[in-house]
C-alpha cells in the first residue's frame, strides 16, 4: 500500500471472502475497444500512478495489470504503426 497521506485520506479495497474465509478471485474479462486517444490518456495515467508508487504490480492476484500494461504500451507505441 502507498504511504498514508493523512487521517482524512485513507483508501483501500476490501476483497470479498468465500465461505472458507478465503479471498474470492477477482473478476476479469476482455478489454473493450478504446480509441487511440483513450489509450494514450489511460497509458499516461497508469505510468504516472506507477511512478508515484500509488499503484504497483503485486503477486498473481494482480497479473491482469501486467497484461493490461503490456497491451496498452503495445497499442500506443507509435513505432508499431
Amino acid at each position: 500500500m502507498p504511504p498514508l497521506r493523512g487521517p482524512e485520506i485513507d483508501h483501500w479495497i476490501e476483497l470479498e471472502k468465500d465461505k472458507n474465509s478465503k479471498e474470492k478471485e477477482l473478476p476479469w474479462g476482455p478489454l473493450y475497444n478504446m480509441s487511440r486517444g483513450e489509450l494514450l490518456v489511460l497509458r499516461k495515467e497508469l505510468i504516472s500512478l506507477l511512478n508515484k508508487g500509488w499503484i504497483r504490480e503485486k503477486g498473481y492476484a494482480f497479473a491482469w495489470t501486467t497484461e493490461l500494461l503490456t497491451q496498452l504500451l503495445r497499442k500506443t507505441d507509435t513505432r508499431c504503426h
